[in-house]
């Protein structure tokens, strides 16, 4: 023994410098003799683990002699010490060795166990045990070394990867990048075959694979996870399965033969913002607790790239939204129509959102209006139906509150037409315009994708509804300002009619005075001399032609006497329809005779409007006369009665196929002082027209010469509301 340590010398000086399984197994060829083997074992863990053999192609790996080392390490040591005895072990069935095992103090406790062989029946050789008695504590120095310094590697490690992680905290790094390098080091800090890395991007959304590594020939991991799903089952500390159930884990990672899993969440300010999913196949050792706090060190690093990168796309987000709302606000600024702010408002929307549907809806006092369109469609018009206002879209409006609906089937709230209509719609959201509540509107986007619409819609939408409310009310003061330019044009224009009517009239009726009396004496004395001719007399022609004219001058004096009396109204409620269809049969004769075809049309459902019927009556008929006038040889003459859009005043039309009226004459076809007639009596139709304002009305007429001439007449819209239609 006297030369051992001189043998001894060269491992212990190679295990002091570089301590580790090379320099165990030196030192178990120094001390072994021939025919013995020896191996020393560690405890990682709860797990005995082989650190070194000499030779290595000895039976180490048996059950029989692993369970010789486990023995030593459960044995009680003399007098309560913790390092143990020796134990001494027979050969095993079918094992020709013959073993003895020693105790490895490591750090003051049982870190190990010194198993020796020998092919002899005696056993190890007594100098042998010697030698590894004293080789004991050494092995268990140069253990403890090769630990800290592994402990120092993974240290070094664990530095290394948070400068990593560190890094990726810097711009310019996307989603992809980060996670795909948070799920690489995740792999090199432990052994896995399956890993996945889910993240939320924004707050309000699923958490979506960011990356992943399927076991091969296995599907990946779903896309994405509903947090309010996972988050309960997580909590704040790595899941290992097992002990816990391997269902989770397999279902997330979509492989059935997982055997170990762990998942840790991933957690900023007490959300849930991530799911790292590592697993090991079938057979798989299960996680141990080192590994699992491995793994969590690295999500808690990987928080703050994955914030900062939730940060700066919120930042670029909101910079996309503010110069999307700023194009928008541009191209509203020179809007003059509401269907103008629609196109404006979908061609900036489709740059910044995702929809298949998108309607405007306008409203005031009187009603309003509703401007869709779809993907692929061109926008159409609908009229409002006040029975929508009960309806998700219609209580937003009314609220002043957005609205979102993520499954719109399962959601129970009636919809609007405009809504229920797109195919296959499952999700929408309502803003609405900021203001009264007299009058508004709201954005409606529609998608066919559930869960489409969040909270950055909302962002998103907000500051746009405002601006299309602006653009919306601009376009409503232009509008007014131009109808009430209008509306004072045409009363100017009436009061000056007014005045010449009035002087008209009065000097009218000074003539109709002074001129009936010396005609009534005109027609007696023709009637009288008439009379007094026999039948056949060749003066009695001429004294009739005479008698005509003077009726005619007289009906012609009464109708300015007409003209220069005031009217005075009886208003009573007319079916407006029935009193065209009487109309057009009381014409109905003369067109017969003319080959004339007289027609009534319009809708059926118009309320009752009041109206002084024998004066619209005769207006009618003077519109009627005129047109058989102007088609003595064939023709049609229709009227029609329905509704002006948006207004709701009732419209009366009166059109025939005549010859029509040249533009130099369709300016003064209704003043009274014109000389010139293509139809009718000039009387009449001025008349007609007084009659028609005497109502609150207004009545215009339009020709085009070989194609008729059309007469329409709009008055004030009954006191009933029209039937709501919707698309």
């Amino acid at each position: 023994m006297a030369g051992w340590p001189l043998d001894l010398a060269p491992g212990v000086r190679q295990a002091l410098g570089s301590p580790g399984a090379d320099a165990i197994r030196n030192l178990l060829a120094a001390t072994l003799a021939p025919g013995e083997c020896g191996a020393v074992y560690g405890v990682a863990g709860a797990q005995l683990r082989l650190l070194a053999a000499a030779p290595a192609a000895a039976p180490f790996e048996l059950p029989a002699v692993r369970r010789l080392a486990s023995e030593v390490l459960a044995a009680p040591g003399p007098d309560g010490e913790p390092a143990g005895r020796a134990v001494e072990a027979a050969p095993a069935p079918g094992l020709e060795w013959r073993g003895t095992a020693l105790p490895i103090p490591v750090g003051g406790q049982r870190g190990g166990a010194l198993v020796l062989l020998a092919r002899d029946p005696a056993g190890v050789s007594a100098e042998t045990r010697q030698r590894a008695s004293l080789l004991a504590p050494l092995v268990g120095l140069v253990t403890e070394l090769a630990a800290a310094r592994e402990r120092a590697g993974a240290v070094e490690a664990q530095l290394a990867h948070g400068r990593q992680m560190l890094g990726l905290a810097k711009p310019g790094r996307d989603f992809d990048e980060i996670s795909q390098a948070i799920l690489d080091v995740a792999l090199e800090r432990i052994e896995a075959d399956t890993a996945a890395l889910w993240l939320r991007t924004r707050p309000g959304v699923d958490l979506g694979l960011r990356a992943c590594r399927p076991t091969p020939g296995r599907r990946p991991p779903g896309p994405a996870l509903a947090a309010a799903d996972v988050a309960p089952l997580l909590g704040a500390a790595p899941l290992a399965c097992p002990p816990y159930p391997l269902l989770l884990p397999r279902t997330l990672l979509r492989d059935p033969a997982v055997d170990a899993a762990v998942l840790l969440p991933i957690h900023h300010d007490g959300e849930l913002v991530g799911l790292l999913a590592v697993g090991r196949g079938s057979g798989g050792r299960p996680f141990a607790g080192g590994e699992a706090e491995r793994l969590l060190e690295l999500t808690e690093l990987a928080t703050l790239p994955i914030v900062n990168a939730c940060l700066r796309e919120e930042v670029e987000e909101r910079g996309r939204q503010a110069r999307a709302t700023r194009r928008v606000a541009r191209g509203l600024a020179p809007s003059t129509s509401v269907e103008q702010i629609f196109r404006v408002t979908a061609r900036e929307l489709r740059r910044v959102a995702t929809f298949d549907g998108l309607a405007l809806v306008v409203l005031d006092a009187a009603g309003g209006e509703v401007l869709v369109a779809e993907t692929g469609r061109p926008p159409r018009a609908l009229a409002w139906d006040p029975s929508w206002a009960d309806t998700s879209v219609g209580a937003a409006i009314r609220t002043r509150r957005p609205a979102l609906a993520a499954d719109l089937a399962a959601s129970g709230r009636a919809l609007p037409p405009f809504v229920r209509e797109l195919a296959g719609a499952r999700a929408a959201v309502t803003v609405p315009f900021p203001g009264d509540r007299e009058a508004g509107g709201a954005l409606v986007l529609v998608s066919r994708a559930r869960d489409r619409f969040g909270r950055r819609d909302l962002r998103l939408l907000r500051p746009i509804a405002e601006h299309v409310a602006l653009a919306v009310r601009h376009v409503r003061l232009v509008r007014d300002a131009a109808t009430g330019a209008e509306e004072r044009l045409r009363l100017e224009a009436r009061l000056a009619r007014a005045e010449r009517q009035a002087t008209i009239g009065r000097l009218a009726g000074s003539l109709a005075h002074e001129i009936r009396n010396p005609l009534t004496v005109i027609g007696t004395t023709v009637q009288y001399l008439r009379d007094r001719l026999p039948p056949g007399h060749e003066h009695r022609v001429l004294l009739d032609a005479a008698d005509r004219k003077v009726r005619e001058m007289d009906e012609s004096l009464e109708a300015v006497l007409r003209l220069a009396r005031p009217l005075e109204l009886r208003r009573q409620p007319l079916d407006v329809r029935r009193l065209l269809t009487e109309v057009a049969g009381v014409l109905a004769a003369r067109a017969g005779r003319q080959a004339v075809e007289v027609a009534v049309a319009g809708d059926h459902a118009l309320p009752a409007c009041a109206l002084d019927r024998r004066l619209m009556e005769q207006a009618l008929l003077t519109l009627g006369l005129n047109a058989l006038d102007a088609m003595p040889n064939g023709g049609r003459l229709t009227f029609t009665a329905g509704r002006a859009p948006g207004s709701g005043n009732l419209l009366i039309t009166v059109a025939d196929t005549g010859p029509g009226v040249e533009d130099g004459d369709l300016a003064a076809v209704f003043e009274a002082s014109r000389a010139a007639r293509r139809r009718g009596a000039a009387l009449g139709l001025a008349v007609t027209r007084r009659i028609v304002e005497e109502h609150g009305g207004a009545i215009e007429v339009t020709s085009e010469p070989g194609r008729g001439t059309t007469f329409v007449i709009a008055l004030p819209a009954p006191a009933g509301r029209p039937e709501g239609r919707g698309g």
